[in-house]
């Protein structure tokens, strides 16, 4: 019966010990005929030390100590420190304390701030994080200061409170999904060789140079490119519908590689008074540019386009049909065909695109005006060509 229960113990705690005395291991009471209810006393005294489930609850932050340290075993809410193996899921609570201090460098699986969590900011040593990701459950911005490694593909999700990260960021090959309806800014760097996805209806906001070479995909809401070089080493960005590649900063910088194709499926490009060089433009689907009016006159400049289906439509445009545009331009600096301008359309003109001698785009004319100008044309030339007959004098013969 003994062994039994203390078996029934350590089943329900696995990572207890219990320690006792030679004299008093279940195999020397039960051979000197040790009451029963003594037995239950030592089993109900070690009982009492049981943490509950000190997997979970070793990665529940509580800064107890006030000192912010990860390494700190008060700090955690079983007085344990979580396992640093990539297995950890820690989650982050109300604080009378806003600091999170990594004294050593950590691996995780994900990291969660729960509905009533405070506005943390994480700094000190590498964190690794694993597949688990980053999920933000409350209205809080949490920050993260700290150098962070990908260990997997995995997703950051803002949620309704926002993320904000100020230390380099390594994908190391993974792809990294940002999410959720509030906003994130990263302004620090993110490098490597995995893809860049933007789910969700906030903001992403990359505000300085990141070397990443792999793909971007702007699935929903609107990434943000407002540093030199923000998308300066990624071979090709892609805009779905019901989401935006938006351009930012102070020119002149060059915020996207000037060869990265733009694949416009849905999606939108919006200029804001930019000027900014990319590869060519290959239209999907129904898209769209939006240029402003007013302010600096910003440039959109493609090396050429491509269609596969839909109709592009540029709005914003100011100036008159046929002729160079008096603010924004779209320039495409070699012929991209009949067959993607006719599918282009400004908005408040005609449908239809003519590519000017100096490689800009402009609205087809009004019919009438066309016309009129061919007809202003013909009439030139029939005028210059009887003036010329008048002019000409017929030698006469002598008599």
């Amino acid at each position: 019966m003994v062994s039994a229960v203390l078996l029934a113990v350590l089943r329900v705690s696995p990572g207890l010990t219990i320690l006792a005395p030679p004299e008093l291991t279940t195999e020397t009471l039960v051979k000197r005929g040790r009451s029963s209810f003594r037995i239950f006393l030592l089993l109900a005294s070690a009982a009492l030390f049981l943490p509950g489930d000190p997997a979970v609850q070793a990665q529940s932050w509580t800064d107890s100590s006030g000192n912010h340290r990860w390494s700190k075993q008060q700090n955690w809410l079983s007085h344990q420190t979580p396992a640093n193996d990539g297995s950890a899921n820690i989650v982050f609570a109300s604080s009378s304390f806003t600091d999170s201090i990594l004294d050593a460098d950590w691996n995780v699986n994900s990291i969660g701030f729960n509905s009533s969590a405070t506005a943390f900011i994480s700094s000190g040593s590498q964190l690794t994080i694993q597949g688990g990701g980053i999920i933000v459950s409350g209205s809080a911005s949490e920050t993260f200061d700290n150098a962070i490694v990908l260990g997997a593909a995995q997703t950051w999700d803002a949620g309704n409170g926002g993320l904000n990260f100020g230390g380099s960021v390594n994908n190391s090959g993974f792809d990294l999904t940002i999410d959720g309806g509030a906003s994130t800014a990263i302004t620090g760097s993110i490098s490597g060789t995995g893809g860049l996805i933007k789910n969700g209806l906030g903001t992403l906001t990359l505000s300085r140079a990141n070397p990443i070479s792999g793909s971007v995909t702007i699935n929903a809401g609107t990434l943000f490119a407002a540093g030199d070089g923000s998308l300066g080493s990624v071979a090709g960005v892609s805009v779905n519908s019901g989401g935006t590649l938006s351009l930012g900063g102070t020119d002149p910088i060059n915020r996207v590689n000037n060869t990265a194709t733009i694949t416009l499926n849905g999606g939108a490009l919006a200029g804001n008074n930019k000027t900014e060089s990319f590869g060519v433009l290959n239209l999907q689907a129904n898209s769209t540019i939006s240029l402003s009016s007013g302010g600096p006159s910003g440039t959109l400049s493609f090396s050429g386009g491509t269609r596969a289906g839909g109709t592009l439509t540029i709005s914003g445009w100011s100036g008159t049909a046929g002729t160079s545009g008096t603010d924004d331009h779209v320039v495409f600096s070699s012929d991209p065909g009949s067959q993607f301008l006719q599918n282009v359309t400004f908005s408040g003109f005609n449908a239809g695109a003519l590519w000017l001698g100096n490689g800009e785009i402009v609205p087809v004319p009004e019919p009438g005006v066309a016309l009129l100008l061919v007809l202003g044309m013909a009439g030139l030339a029939m005028r210059s060509l009887k003036q010329m007959q008048a002019g000409v004098q017929v030698p006469q013969r002598a008599c």
